[in-house]
């Protein structure tokens, strides 16, 4: 029985490439959530409609 032994698994990547892949992936993505950021929008206006607001700021009439 061998306990001096270490066992060494080799990573198929280097440390770096590791962190630029998840980067990459993080940007891919935001770039997705940002293209849908308007979808709403696009398919239902009314449910965007200002419940009675008139525009100005303050509590006045409230």
């Amino acid at each position: 029985m061998l306990l001096n032994e270490e066992v060494v698994n080799e990573l198929p990547l280097s440390a770096e490439w590791f962190g630029i892949i998840s980067l990459v992936v993080f940007a891919l993505l935001l770039a997705i959530a940002f293209a849908f950021r308007s979808a709403a929008h696009r398919h239902d206006p009314s449910a965007f409609v200002s419940h009675g607001s008139s525009g100005t700021q303050g509590t006045a009439g409230h």
